[in-house]
């Protein structure tokens, strides 16, 4: 019996699993190289101050500042957005552990600041609803 194709496939495994484990682990960043961009959108900043990584905050959604349904969900999408870039100025330490990728190529993630995740901390403050 040829054992290159169990072989391989076990060598496959073992690359998929361990490029599954490393892209959710957690990841420290530098609270001031986020960008608020909205009530779930943010983007990391390289050194440089460019757009490294576009993030989307995995399982919540804010209401829209672009383009909204009307002036009290504009009034809301300002007051998550605030809400939002308040609370990752104040912060010491971030951390993020990416999913994936959404239908328009940002990072789906979840960003921890200070230990607290973010997404919870928006829907705890009526700012934003759990999504899945």
């Amino acid at each position: 019996m040829n054992l290159a194709v169990p072989a391989a496939l076990g060598l496959l495994f073992a690359c998929l699993l361990w490029v599954w484990i490393r892209s959710s682990a957690k990841h420290a960043i530098n609270p001031r190289n986020l960008c608020v961009i909205d009530g779930d959108t943010v983007w990391i900043l390289g050194p440089d101050r460019s757009v490294a990584e576009k993030v989307r905050l995995q399982n919540v959604n804010a209401p829209e500042l672009r383009r909204p349904r009307s002036r009290r969900e504009l009034n809301k999408a300002v007051a998550a957005t605030e809400f939002l870039r308040d609370t990752i100025e104040r912060a010491r330490s971030a951390t993020i552990r990416r999913r994936g990728k959404d239908r328009y190529g940002r990072t789906l993630a979840r960003i921890a600041i200070d230990g607290s995740d973010l997404g919870r901390l928006l829907v705890r403050a009526g700012h934003a609803k759990r999504w899945t």
